[in-house]
């Protein structure tokens, strides 16, 4: 299970820092070098890192990476590495509905041509990891099109809060290997529907394309992952959004 794949890249990360010697503020090394080093997806590796920052041991700082902040081990990862994830995700659906679509409205404001044909090729790169489809590749171009958005609100703060939020990715991936070829061709709609509001340079838009994903996405970690969905979420989908989840339930 991907909680299993998430615990054992955090124990392996912390054994790299016990083992490398790594002094608090010392900068360690890319997703792609830990990657390579630990035997694990980039992912996998980016999904703990941000556990280890959100608990305390590292810092990000936008555009340069990860660093240590505290050799202690978390309090959340003492007990055999047990972490109470499906609430810990809960909580960050909650936090990322409530601030992202904000961010992108103003990123839709401030966004560059050059930014914007770099969002674009995301998109297309995407949108052929869905027809393969190959599931890695859909949660990574997923994620870089979030992050591209949100670069674009050239606010070192908003990036770096933001990637805070993003401790789901693990299990987008697990449950985007289930869901049908309909729901999966939805999901990529969504983004499609995002960048188009973009492009218009219409922010208003653009927040409500994003509140739409959002809550997609929240409603397939509910039925698929057992995640909780955040009363906020419950409360407006029925207004903003007819979930996706419910259909093709046969397929």
């Amino acid at each position: 299970m991907c909680e299993n794949r998430e615990q054992q890249a955090v124990k392996e990360l912390l054994l790299y820092i016990k083992n490398e010697k790594l002094f608090t503020g010392d900068r360690l090394p890319s997703e792609r070098t830990l990657s390579d080093e630990l035997s694990v997806s980039r992912s996998t590796i980016r999904v703990a890192l941000k556990t280890l920052q959100a608990n305390g041991s590292l810092e990000s700082r936008a555009r340069s990476g990860y660093y240590l902040k505290s050799k202690n081990i978390p309090r959340d990862f003492q007990n055999n590495g047990q972490i109470d994830d499906k609430s810990h995700i809960s909580d960050s659906l909650e936090a990322f509905y409530l601030f992202e679509p904000i961010a992108v409205a103003l990123a839709t404001e401030r966004m560059n041509d050059e930014t914007l044909e770099l969002l674009e090729q995301c998109l297309v790169n995407l949108s052929k990891a869905f027809v393969i489809p190959d599931i890695n590749k859909i949660v990574e171009y997923h994620q870089s099109f979030h992050e591209i958005i949100i670069s674009a609100t050239d606010n070192d703060f908003i990036i770096d809060a933001l990637q805070r939020f993003e401790l789901a990715y693990e299990l987008v991936s697990d449950m985007m290997s289930r869901v049908s070829i309909d729901q999966r061709n939805q999901v990529f709609a969504l983004h499609v529907n995002l960048f188009n509001s973009i492009k218009e340079r219409t922010p208003i838009k653009a927040k409500l394309a994003s509140e739409k994903m959002i809550i997609s996405i929240s409603n397939f970690l509910e039925k698929y992952e057992g995640i909780d969905l955040p009363k906020v979420i419950r409360e407006n989908q029925q207004v903003l959004y007819k979930p996706i989840i419910n259909q093709n339930e046969n397929d």
